[in-house]
Formats: C-alpha cells, structure tokens, sequence
C-alpha cells in the first residue's frame, strides 16, 4: 500500500463506478428481534457495529460502515465465517437473519479492478488479508489506513472489493453512509411495513 500522503493524492483523481441493487445483508436474528420488540428502529443501514468494532475497512471507533454483498450466496458465507491467520474458520453459533437492500450507490472505488490496486500500490492478497490480528495487536491494517483516508476525502461513497471468504467471484461492498450524496439511496426491502423507514440518506 501507498503512504498515506500518497493515498490521499492518488484517490483524489482515480475513476468511480456506480452501482445498482439489490444488495445483501445478514444480520444477528437476536439483536434485530430485540430492537424491534423494543420498539427501536434496528438501524440495518447504518453500519454501527463497524464503528464499535472495527471492520476491514474500518478502524474501531472511526465511523460508520455499512458492509453488504452483491450476492446473497456471498452475504451469507461472510456473516457464517470469520477470516483468521490460519485461514477461513466456520462459525455457525448464532442465526442471522437475510435482508434485501434496493438502492443505487455512485462514486464506488473498485477495488477488485487490477489498474486500481496497481495505482494504490497493493494487490488482491493485501486487501484480502485478515485484519483482526492487527487490530487486536493494537495496530490498524492497511485496509483500515485506506479506508479512513478515503472517508476523510469525502469523494468515493464506497469501496466495492473481492470478497475473502467467496473467492474468487465473492463481492462485496463496504459503504460510507455519511458519504450518500447525490442519487445514491439505500431501503430495506420488507413487505410487512415494519422496516419501511430504514432508508438512507
């Protein structure tokens, strides 16, 4: 990867993409079900448990991010497994719940594109790499340093990539809320009305 000082030079002219749902998402069953027997919004759009915790693009306590996948097949296989050191670990301990999310997304940086890694200076073996470890060190990965320079530009509204857990045909996306601008726009598909406010921007 670049220095940020190079980052934040290079993302500043490099080509954006646009996207078109719908979008994929898997969820805690048990934090959606109780938010809503609470009476809370569930906030599915909002990408909190990034914040809190820390994300591939995300270092712990920055911001918000909404990580989702084009595919549900992806979507799933993500929240099912987690990428450590030692390789893809399943974890079938809790159940989640699918969510469908229509909307479009402009201003996305591809990073699965090979002319964009090359000009980030990284490849699809870094942006794959697991990021846990280094966060738990104390230490923010290359992808979190990317992901906060490209948050801090304000330009890209969010990064599409390939997946580590669906490779090679996986992708995901992970975006920026605060960054919607323009025509971009986010809504939970749900039939029952419960969830028909969950919209951004």
């Amino acid at each position: 990867m670049l220095s940020e000082r190079e980052l934040r030079r290079v993302l500043r002219r490099l080509p954006l993409i646009t996207l078109e749902g719908p979008f994929h998402r898997f969820a805690d069953f048990w934090f959606v079900h109780q938010r809503l027997v609470s009476g809370e919004a569930p906030d599915l759009l909002r990408g909190l448990g990034a914040r809190m915790f820390g994300g591939r693009f995300t270092p712990p306590g920055k911001f918000e991010t909404l990580y989702v996948a084009v595919t549900p097949e992806t979507a799933r296989i993500e929240a099912e497994s987690i990428f450590t050191g030692s390789g893809i670990v399943r974890s079938l301990d809790k159940p989640y719940v699918h969510f469908t999310i229509n909307g479009l997304v402009e201003g996305i940086l591809d990073l699965s594109d090979v002319a964009i890694q090359k000009s980030l200076g990284t490849t699809r073996e870094e942006l794959s790499s697991p990021w846990r470890t280094l966060q738990a060190r104390g230490h923010e990965a290359p992808t979190q340093m990317l992901g906060r320079i490209v948050h801090g530009i304000r330009r890209i509204q969010a990064l599409l990539y390939q997946s580590s857990k669906n490779a090679p045909q996986g992708r995901c996306l992970a975006i920026f809320p605060e960054r919607l601008v323009t025509s971009s726009w986010l809504q939970i598909i749900d039939d029952s009305g419960r969830l028909a406010n969950e919209r951004l921007p």
